[in-house]
């Protein structure tokens, strides 16, 4: 699990290529700023149910999940 506060303001994160199988949880810890999330060097797809990429609410989740090296799937409390 990463915990992340945007307490400082809004947080990018860049998902890149990862190992098929890879998972991991972020966890919207503190702050008001929102937090995205967007598709880096050789990633070709970020895949969300509606397109959706940011948390916008304190205690919600995000997971992302890799199908394959280059395909993820972002899902939880997303806007």
């Amino acid at each position: 699990n990463i915990f992340i506060d945007t307490t400082s303001g809004s947080v990018n994160i860049t998902v890149n290529c990862m190992t098929s199988g890879f998972a991991t949880r972020f966890i919207y810890e503190g702050g008001s700023s929102p937090i995205s999330f967007i598709s880096g060097t050789g990633l070709s797809g970020l895949n969300s149910y509606l397109g959706r990429t940011q948390m916008n609410v304190v205690h919600s989740q995000a997971d992302i999940t890799f199908r394959s090296e280059r395909y993820a799937f972002l899902g939880g409390n997303l806007a």
